[in-house]
């Protein structure tokens, strides 16, 4: 019941204020129920899921391959809980650009290697929660910044999604805290 309602925090913390043509790559999992009203959304997932409501559309296949999606065509592209699976995040981000018009925004999550209690678990050496065998990555806020920043991606700002404290989920929380942090950035106009 916790994990759903912080999960459903970090979603409608990613949906918030969307608007146009949005590009939710990694959605079939955990489709987001918190788009606004207007946003037409496209689903990219390397799976098939069944259409979610607010998804206008779904393209099945690799984000790196080649998908049916027109370049410089999006006001927002999404990747939830998506960059820490990805062999090349460099890689990911600089495609993830090239999908945004001039002006548009990034907006991705992953968790926090540093945050409470993944920190903990860690001390002690513990891979029976807060650690998944198929991530690749684990990446520092200020880390994720500096990628952003060496594609080129600007007006970069992060924002926790919240504490994760046993058994009870603070919404509020530093960014080194927060289990989950959001990364907000721009492609220049």
């Amino acid at each position: 019941m916790i994990w759903r309602w912080y999960e459903e925090r970090r979603l409608r913390l990613l949906a918030s204020s969307v608007h146009g043509k949005v590009l939710d790559i990694g959605y079939a999992e955990w489709p987001n129920r918190h788009f606004p009203p207007g946003a037409e959304v496209t689903g990219v997932d390397h799976i098939e899921a069944p259409k979610p409501p607010g998804y206008a559309r779904q393209v099945v296949g690799d984000f790196h391959g080649h998908l049916d999606l027109e370049p410089e065509s999006f006001d927002f592209v999404i990747a939830g809980e998506v960059i820490e699976h990805i062999e090349d995040p460099y890689r990911f981000l600089r495609q993830a650009m090239t999908m945004l018009k001039p002006g548009g925004e990034l907006r991705l999550s992953t968790p926090n290697p540093v945050s409470f209690p993944v920190v903990a678990f860690e001390w002690a050496r513990s891979t029976r929660f807060f650690f998944a065998a198929d991530h690749r990555h684990y990446m520092t806020p200020r880390w994720v910044v500096k990628m952003l920043g060496d594609v080129g991606f600007v007006d970069i700002e992060t924002r926790p999604v919240g504490l994760w404290m046993p058994g009870v989920p603070l919404p509020w929380a530093p960014v080194g805290l927060s289990y989950q942090v959001l990364y907000l950035a721009r492609r220049p106009s």
